[in-house]
């Protein structure tokens, strides 16, 4: 059974100088939920596929295609970015990171529906088994991650992106330690910058 899971849960990040790949980094997937398709994803599962998929993650084969297509393969005209970084967090969630691939057609499409503000999901794509328990259905140890494509549909309630560039998260990270004083300081002086659109 081809099993899907969607999330809009991520943030859009830019090279500072807009040279640089468009990606998108948040949530992917999440273990011991039920999500909106009625289904849970036991954490060992979640766990061992992610460590799995690293593989694909080394070898830069790790693409995902522009909506699901209708069977498990990886289609190479559809292709519209890679992952580049999937982890297990404490929580049960998997995040990652992914690049658009801009110089394909799907990646085109995909990088001009992001910067035109609209909201996509991430969407991962696997096979396996499931066995109803109670309401919900509970993925099987057959279970095999195979993409993370980019859907129109989410499937997660309230899950949606916010636009971020790179320079926010620098400043995010280099107020970690200031005085809240500065803080304030910094973040008026970040805040007007931004708003004037030069960054």
């Amino acid at each position: 059974m081809l099993l899907v899971e969607t999330y809009t849960n991520y943030k859009v990040l830019k090279e500072a100088k807009g040279n640089g790949p468009l990606r998108l980094s948040g949530l992917f997937q999440k273990a011991n939920a039920k999500n909106q398709n009625g289904r849970v994803y036991p954490s060992q599962i979640i766990e061992r596929e992610v460590q799995n998929y690293q593989a694909l993650i080394n070898e830069r084969r790790s693409v995902g295609e522009l909506e699901h297509p209708d069977d498990p393969k990886i289609h190479l005209d559809r292709v519209s970015h890679v992952i580049t970084d999937l982890k297990n967090e404490s929580n049960g969630d998997v995040t990652g990171t992914l690049e658009i691939l801009n110089e394909l057609p799907c990646g085109k499409i995909l990088e001009g529906l992001v910067n035109s503000g609209v909201r996509v999901g991430i969407s991962s794509r696997g096979v396996g088994s499931v066995e109803q328990t109670g309401d919900y259905l509970v993925v099987q140890e057959d279970y095999k991650m195979l993409a993370f494509d980019i859907v129109a549909e989410p499937s997660t309630e309230n899950a949606f992106p916010t636009p971020l560039s790179e320079d926010i998260i620098r400043f995010i990270n280099n107020t970690k330690t200031m005085k809240p004083a500065n803080f304030r300081k910094a973040l008026v002086e970040w805040t007007d910058f931004y708003l004037k659109g030069q960054n």
